[in-house]
């Protein structure tokens, strides 16, 4: 299977899991996808309601006038990581941790050396330099944890969410 292949591959796998044509992921809704649980938890909802899908999907496609244009975008690599967790954590019901455990893992992350910001005043959203995930999103999904094998087998956060009851 070349790279190609690979990377239509996991477009499909994103599409199949949030139940939209592979057409319409765009890098804004990847980008969307990757920054904001709670808009894919929205997107992941809709499957049944076609007018809110079309309204959040125009939102996450809509060029924002009032902010820069982002040039970070996903590498395909880091593109597979974001299609299985995000396969994971909509096939487990899209769980999202409670405000304080969410609250919580942050504090955790604010600490840690991994953390893009830990020492300075970096400006953007920070993320992991284990995984290159996004904190404030991946801390927010009941499905993830944290990469640091060192400091145990969860990391250095409780144990996933979906290993527990779910709720949105």
């Amino acid at each position: 299977m070349s790279s190609l292949d690979g990377e239509s591959q996991q477009l499909r796998d994103i599409a199949t899991s949030l139940g939209i044509p592979v057409d319409q992921l765009s890098p804004q809704l990847i980008d969307r996808l990757s920054q904001d649980p709670l808009f894919c938890h929205h997107l992941v909802a809709s499957r049944d309601a076609p007018e809110f899908r079309e309204l959040l999907l125009a939102e996450a496609n809509a060029p924002n006038a009032s902010s820069p244009p982002q040039t970070r975008r996903f590498s395909f690599g880091s593109l597979g990581k974001v299609a299985a967790s995000l396969s994971k954590w909509v096939f487990t019901g899209a769980p999202l941790v409670s405000v304080i455990e969410y609250d919580a893992r942050l504090a955790v992350c604010a600490t840690c050396r991994y953390n893009s910001h830990f020492g300075s005043k970096a400006l953007g959203p920070a993320t992991c330099g284990l995984c290159g995930c996004i904190l404030a999103a991946k801390a927010r999904l009941g499905t993830e944890r944290c990469p640091d094998v060192e400091a145990g087998p969860s990391g250095r956060w409780s144990k996933p969410q979906s290993q527990a009851s779910a709720s949105c």
